[in-house]
This record gives structure tokens, sequence and C-alpha cells, in this order.
């Protein structure tokens, strides 16, 4: 939708928050009439979501769209609630138009709850909930989804053989630019040397398999045998 005068010569009748004598235009519809305040105050309110006075509905939604986020249900729901308050009140806007009734901010407010739970109903599995996502939830009456389980792996570094050194090599590449770096370590876990090396462009698998060779060789400048290599790049192991 664009912004700026709607066709406006139909005097249907008289509403202030629609702007029905004269010019409307998509922000006042949206967001800057008292009508649409009240209606985002509220839903900000409901979520813990700061209301700016003064705003644009542009930037308000930017705001909203930029604060959501996927790993709780509050924050997926900060990206469903402004389309869903926007779609209530352009629909509300045509009703009136059309000459139906003017709903109320509590008509409004009670679909916006209706259809923002259909539509997180059966919501995948999400990292954490709080105490308080839990009560924002509750008040627009959202379906509490699971939380994921968290699996817990220990890893640790093991010894290499007495009289033997291990090598531990790591690489990346983000993309583009890549690095290498490593350190070796004797069978009672002591630090021998440490290295890392900026390798410029490359693939990450290179950079892994470089980070070895570069290992090695200072490994071999040092006179240092017997040593175990270890990484996690299961393509340079095979």
């Amino acid at each position: 939708m664009e912004e700026g005068p709607l066709a406006d010569t139909l005097q249907i009748t008289e509403h202030p928050d629609l702007k029905i004598r004269g010019y409307e235009d998509v922000n006042h519809v949206l967001y800057a009439s008292e009508f649409a305040q009240q209606i985002w105050r509220k839903c900000a309110r409901r979520l813990g979501f700061p209301f700016r006075e003064g705003s644009t509905w542009k930037d308000n939604m930017s705001l909203w769209f930029r604060c959501a986020s996927r790993s709780s249900q509050v924050g997926v729901s900060w990206g469903v609630i402004p389309s869903m308050v926007t779609w209530r009140l352009w629909l509300r806007r045509c009703r009136v138009r059309a000459g139906e009734r003017a709903e109320s901010i509590e008509e409004i407010w009670q679909a916006i709850r209706f259809w923002v739970a259909s539509l997180m109903k059966n919501s995948a599995k999400f990292q954490k909930v709080s105490c308080r996502d839990i009560e924002m939830l509750k008040s627009l009456n959202i379906e509490i989804a699971p939380v994921k389980e968290k699996r817990v792996q220990v890893v640790r570094w093991i010894k290499p053989l007495q009289g033997s050194f291990k090598l531990n090599t790591d690489g990346s590449s983000n993309p583009g630019n890549s690095g290498a770096g490593g350190l070796l370590r004797n069978d009672a876990g002591n630090l021998i040397f440490a290295f890392s090396v900026n390798l410029g462009a490359g693939s990450k698998n290179a950079a892994e398999l470089r980070a070895i060779i570069y290992g090695l060789k200072i490994c071999q400048e040092q006179r240092i045998s017997r040593v175990e290599v270890e990484t996690d790049s299961q393509l340079v192991i095979n």
C-alpha cells in the first residue's frame, strides 16, 4: 500500500479515526488515529513491547519486525502481531466505507487475539520460555509450545600415547577470507606451541588441510616426531 491521499470522495458517514470527510492516508488509518493508537498501545503493553509516540506506521512495523525472533514464542509473535493489527484496522476501515457498523476497540482486539492464537497454534518447539513470556502468551490465548530439550555432550581432550605429542588443528572460511590455527601438547597436556595464520581467500576444507600441513611443518622444524593429528574435518580425515 502506498502512502498519500486515498480516493475519498464517498462521504458515507463520519468517523474521526477514519477521516471519512476530506482525505485519509494510510498512516492515519493504520497508526496515527486515536483508535489505531489504542490498539497498538494495547498490543505493546500485553507483549512488553516499546510503544513510540509520534512514530509512523512504517517505522512502527519496522521496529516490530526487527525485534522479532525465532528463538521464542514471544519473539515469533512480535513478527505476527503487526501484520494482524494492520489487517484488522484496514478491514474495519473498508467495512465502514461499505456502510457497515464501525467495530469497537474491544471487538478489534478480540479478533486480533483470535487470529494470532490460531496462527501460533501447534508451533514448533522453541529454545526458551520464561515466566514473563508465559504470562504474555496467556494474555493472547496463545498455546504454550514445549521447550526444546537441551542435549549435553561432554567433549574432552584425550592425551596422546606416552612419549607422543598431539597436534589439534582447525580451519575456517567466512566465506572468502580463510584462516588456520592449531596447537601441540605433550602426553602430560602441556602446551608446546600454538599458531594461527591468515590464508587469504579460500574454502573451509582447504583451510582445514593447510592447518594440518602448517602444524606439521612446525613440528618438523622443531624436530618433534611421534605426532598424533586430531581435527574435526571428516573430509580431511578421509
